[in-house]
């Protein structure tokens, strides 16, 4: 007789190829549901013949798939421990494309990689910890549950492995064939699903990085973009100071001074036409700050791109330190990915970072910086003040609660306690809040009277907040939505100085009111500097033609 104490103590065993199907069919049941709802629409139309057959025979080519691919991973006696770690991973980049509609392709992965502390820990809160526990922890227990079959030799290993794996393949092939005209037309209309399976997409975009990186050439970096670049002569009386607010995930399509209705720039929108120049909209060389950073003090820009190119070669704000601007990176952000690394400053605007970015948590302290800055220089500069501005999903952290002039305000990063209007409430609270920092920082720079002066603000890329089921931002370029791509562009000089520069304000309008892009940003740099070098393009300079 079999005694219930002896059913107890049994455990099942499983080898690593029946892991690899255990945690494909687990993975494809309960954690790809972003997929499965994607794929559902595009397949399984009420007004149209709802064409099953291609549906399941997708689920069970991409679990197949799946299956291919974790045999590959799991291997020996650790393979029960690598799926369980798999698991755990997996529920978490789930709850990330359930909440914000998250896409794993590498641009997101590199995001995700180089994400710090200070970012993270804004996701964290019960609802993902509840979703990893339920999703990933648990399932991962049961399957640490199982005893591992393990191979006579390796050779064994080795030879079953190879089998299995190429069943699976059969098995796919077949699926995909069977239907394929139905799932490229789907595949061509929805780009995003590609990078949607889980853990498939974050696997093969990770492994796109490390492969890409292990094959490219390792030069070194901060390579002069013209080493025989100089600075021209200037005729004017007074030095230039001018101050370059690089804005965090502030989307043109909020903006007051280009047309949205609420009153997000209240102070910016009571200055005159004559001294400050906005555009509609500029195009953004990316859709995260991994990317759009480097790309837009680059003179390459987003129409010559090449991310190998621009990481190896210095920033533009590493040239004009070089020729003889005085240069400043005051950063209350993540870091300036490369951009400022070279700079003689960076030791100085790091003590001023941890003297006064603790007293605030806003970005309400880099006004403050840069005027101690203005103390020590006595030629031209140029102080780069990058906020943490509308960083996401944690609006409500961006802002004061002076600053709260919409409610109620959305006070969950998760959204999931939160309506489209209390999350759109918080994210224009903090566009606000950046009024506010750009207006102070405008009537400090009225003060100054040993330099001419001049602001820049131009945010590195926007954000979805709940278009098409859409949150955040870093999804790929080429599918990503305007409200992704399209940022504030503006320019404010005092009168005084246009005066002094001989500066013509209608020639400014002109171009601000045209279509800019961070391409604009690096050659008007160099071009109200003055600098005089072989990578400046004089047609995507907004300075040239408009001064004396």
């Amino acid at each position: 007789m079999l005694h219930f104490s002896t059913l107890r103590n049994t455990r099942l065993s499983l080898s690593p190829e029946g892991i690899a199907v255990v945690l494909a069919v687990y993975f494809a049941l309960s954690l790809n549901t972003s997929l499965w709802s994607a794929l559902h629409s595009s397949l399984i139309d009420p007004a149209k013949n709802a064409d099953y057959t291609a549906f399941f025979a997708t689920g069970l080519g991409l679990t197949s798939f799946q299956t291919v691919l974790l045999c590959l991973l799991l291997w020996g006696k650790q393979a029960r421990w690598i799926g369980a770690l798999l698991a755990v991973i997996t529920s978490a980049l789930h709850y990330f494309s359930q909440q914000y509609g998250t896409v794993y392709n590498p641009s997101m992965m590199t995001n995700i990689l180089s994400t710090d502390w200070r970012e993270a820990h804004e996701y964290l809160g019960w609802p993902l910890i509840v979703h990893i526990t339920t999703f990933g922890v648990l399932p991962a227990l049961a399957l640490l549950r199982f005893s591992l079959i393990e191979h006579q030799t390796i050779r064994h290993a080795i030879r079953r492995k190879i089998l299995f794996v190429l069943g699976a393949v059969v098995i796919t092939a077949i699926c995909i064939a069977s239907h394929y005209g139905t799932l490229a037309a789907v595949s061509r209309n929805n780009i995003s699903l590609r990078y949607a399976i889980l853990p498939t997409s974050p696997i093969l975009s990770t492994l796109r990085l490390v492969t890409s990186a292990a094959a490219s050439p390792h030069p070194a970096t901060n390579q002069p973009i013209d080493s025989l670049a100089t600075r021209g002569i200037s005729s004017h009386q007074r030095p230039l100071m001018l101050v370059l607010v690089v804005g965090e995930t502030v989307r043109a399509a909020n903006w007051q001074l280009s047309g949205y209705q609420r009153p997000t720039t209240p102070n910016l929108a009571t200055m005159p036409s004559n001294t400050l120049f906005n555009a509609p909209y500029a195009e953004s060389c990316g859709t995260s700050t991994e990317v759009s950073v480097p790309c837009m003090f680059s003179t390459l820009g987003r129409r010559l791109y090449d991310r190998r190119e621009i990481t190896k070669s210095e920033s533009v704000v590493e040239m004009l330190s070089r020729i003889g601007i005085q240069t400043y990176w005051i950063d209350n952000q993540s870091g300036c990915k490369g951009v400022c690394d070279n700079l003689s400053t960076s030791a100085e605007t790091e003590t001023l970072r941890q003297s006064l970015a603790a007293a605030n948590e806003y970005d309400d302290w880099l006004v403050t910086a840069a005027a101690r800055v203005y103390d020590k220089v006595n030629a031209d500069t140029l102080i780069v003040l990058h906020t943490l501005g509308n960083h996401g999903p944690a609006y409500f952290l961006r802002y004061p609660e002076t600053s709260a002039a919409f409610s109620p305000a959305c006070k969950d990063p998760s959204f999931k306690a939160c309506s489209k209007e209390e999350i759109e409430n918080a994210y224009d609270n903090a566009i606000q809040h950046t009024d506010e920092l750009l207006f102070r920082t405008i009537s400090w720079l009225k003060t100054v009277k040993t330099h001419d002066v001049a602001l820049l603000y131009v945010s590195d890329h926007g954000e979805s907040l709940g278009e098409s089921g859409m949150y955040l931002h870093g999804l790929p370029y080429v599918i990503a939505p305007n409200t992704q791509k399209r940022v504030p562009f503006v320019l404010w000089i005092p009168q005084d100085v246009q005066d002094r520069r001989k500066i013509d304000a209608k020639c400014l309008s002109g171009k601000f009111n045209r279509a800019l892009s961070h391409d604009n940003l690096p050659h008007s740099l160099l071009g109200i500097f003055n600098i005089d070098s072989t990578v400046y393009a004089r047609s995507l300079d907004l300075f040239d033609g408009c001064d004396a």
